[in-house]
Parts: structure tokens; C-alpha cells; sequence
């Protein structure tokens, strides 16, 4: 849901300062394809039947972080790519740690009021929140746990959304790269029949000759 209200958000402020939407295709990004198919697993595995993809959950979660971190750095050299593809890594790098999932404190859960039955389930540790790529771990038992989902946005309800250190560097990441590919002027490409007519000489130039 972050990752979502920030890219709309960026749209917004990329025509705000008087870029366009379909400029973004002039970006020249390699392995799009592989991008899409990557979230299209993270929000299958967040979305869809639980009975039937908790034993695919955390190894389709892995492969899809992994899928976007190959795609951030073969196109690092974009604005913004280079900042995307180190908060996917801060992320994988904590799931890695903790056993493929996101992993989050029940004091946070408790202190966001993310205690709600249908999310949380009986609460205890190893339990995988509903439509989230979370699990419950204590802070105490969490490697890395400076990256781990240990924020939120004090907002209420289910606005009240957790996030990492990763996810903010990542939606930077993006909203840079989206903004300034909205907002960059398009180099019109050469004209290859001007590149193959031979240079004819100046005036001058033919006078210094003779």
C-alpha cells in the first residue's frame, strides 16, 4: 500500500512540474517485463488464497526481491535506479536473516494497533500476517532488526501501514526515477539519412584551398 500511494504521488508532483506520463517510456528500462511479473508475485502470494500458498509464500517472495535487485542494477545507471535496488537489498537482506519473511515485533504490531484478529491471527511467533509478507518475531530474536518492518505511519486503521528502512529508500528510489523520467526532455534520435550525406565543403573553406 506504501509502495503504491508513493508512486501515484509521484504521477502527481512529475505533471505538477509539467512532465508526462508516457515520457516514461522513452526511459529505455531493461527487463520491465521481469519487474511486473516480480510484483505480480508479491501480490499473489499477499492477496491470494492463503491455504494454498503458504508453502510457495516465503520461496515466491525471495525470488520476486531477488527478480526486482537484478532488474535495479541493469539499470543502475538510470536516476534513481541505483537508489531502488539498495532498498530492495536492505530488505531481502533482513528477510534472508529471518528466514525468507519480513520480519516484525509484537510491540510494534501493538503500538501501530495492527492487533486485529483477521491480521494477526492467536498472535504468536511464526505466524504470517494476513495480506502481508510479515511474520511475527520478537526484536530480541530478529537478525538485522534495524531493517526489519519496525515503523509505521500513525495513521489509523488499516492506514496505519508497517514499514522498513528498505521500503523508504526503495519508494525514494522510485519516485526519483519516476519523476525524472516525467520531467526529462526527450533527445530526438539522429536522422540516419543526414548521417550518410557526405559534408559539403564551405565556401570559405574551398577558397583557402584554391
Amino acid at each position: 500500500m506504501l509502495f503504491v500511494v508513493g508512486v501515484a504521488l509521484a504521477l502527481v508532483v512529475g505533471r505538477l512540474a509539467g512532465g508526462r506520463i508516457e515520457r516514461l517510456t522513452a526511459l529505455g528500462a531493461r527487463w520491465w517485463w521481469a519487474a511486473l511479473i516480480a510484483l505480480g508475485l508479491q501480490l499473489l502470494v499477499v492477496y491470494g488464497p492463503r491455504e494454498l500458498l503458504d508453502g510457495a509464500a516465503v520461496p515466491l517472495i525471495v525470488a520476486s526481491h531477488v527478480a526486482l535487485l537484478a532488474v535495479a542494477l541493469r539499470n543502475w545507471r538510470l536516476t534513481g535506479a541505483a537508489i531502488a535496488g539498495l532498498g530492495i537489498a536492505l530488505n531481502l537482506a533482513v528477510m534472508l536473516a529471518n528466514g525468507g519473511s519480513m520480519p516484525v515485533a509484537p510491540e510494534t504490531l501493538a503500538r501501530a494497533g495492527r492487533v486485529e484478529a483477521w491480521k494477526i491471527g492467536d498472535g504468536s511467533v511464526g505466524t504470517r500476517l494476513a495480506q502481508s509478507k510479515d511474520v511475527i518475531l520478537p526484536a530480541d530474536q530478529t537478525r538485522l532488526e534495524p531493517l526489519a518492518d519496525r515503523y509505521w505511519t500513525h495513521l489509523p486503521g488499516r492506514l496505519s501501514i508497517l514499514f522498513s528502512v528498505g521500503d523508504l529508500v526503495l519508494l525514494a528510489g522510485v519516485v526519483t526515477l519516476t519523476v525524472r523520467g516525467m520531467t526529462r526532455i526527450p533527445i530526438p534520435p539522429e536522422d540516419p539519412d543526414e548521417l550518410q550525406r557526405p559534408v559539403q565543403p564551405r565556401r570559405s573553406e574551398i577558397a583557402a584551398a584554391g
